[in-house]
């Protein structure tokens, strides 16, 4: 948080600190009023400085409010280019793996560690902002793939479809694998979910 805003928050703070003090030496001056006019001016002061201080915690705890949901949408926006980044990535790194490895086995080790390097929840923080290409060299290095054939990703065929071993052979289907299986296995071919 910065300074400003700790000190307008500690200013509110204040403020609503010395609306009670007021409020309390209105209380007290009400109750030890000679006449009737005069208790009657000090309720009136004293529930002033009440309404006073009940503003001042109700426009702190709105700006706090307002902080935490912008904060909130901050870190939604950054998760979903973090997807997107990642979402790029995997299909790049597809293909270099479909390129490097002719084993269906290697494909799939290589393709769960990839998951965990591009992961958009627990992967870099600023992996949306870095520079694509050294990111998939990098992720290269890490993997054990050629640099070479990585740098040159984008003139490898597409490998879009499963990989043997990532479905079911005979109908295609992954309904009978765990949920996490699934959910890995999707995420693989570009399906983002929500993180709700």
């Amino acid at each position: 948080m910065s300074p400003e805003i700790e000190e307008a928050d500690l200013m509110l703070a204040r403020a609503a600190k010395n609306a009670f003090a007021r409020a309390e030496h209105m209380q007290a001056l009400c109750l030890a009023a000679g006449t009737v006019a005069e208790a009657a001016e000090a309720s009136r002061a004293c529930d002033r400085a009440e309404r006073s201080m009940r503003q001042h915690l109700l426009m702190l705890e709105r700006q706090q409010r307002a902080r935490r949901a912008e904060a909130r949408e901050t870190e939604d926006v950054a998760l979903r280019r973090r997807e997107r980044r990642a979402h790029a990535l995997r299909g790049a790194m597809r293909r270099v793996i479909c390129a490097e490895r002719a084993e269906a086995a290697e494909r799939l080790e290589l393709l769960d560690a990839l998951e965990d390097l591009i992961d958009p929840e627990t992967g870099p923080r600023d992996m949306a902002d870095r520079p694509f290409q050294p990111q998939l060299l990098e992720i290269a290095d890490t993997l054990g793939l050629s640099r070479e054939t990585t740098a040159g990703w984008v003139d490898l065929p597409c490998a879009d479809a499963p990989f043997e071993g990532e479905l079911d052979e005979e109908s295609g289907d992954i309904s009978h694998l765990p949920e996490d299986e699934r959910r890995r296995i999707l995420m693989r071919h570009g399906v983002v979910f929500n993180s709700s």
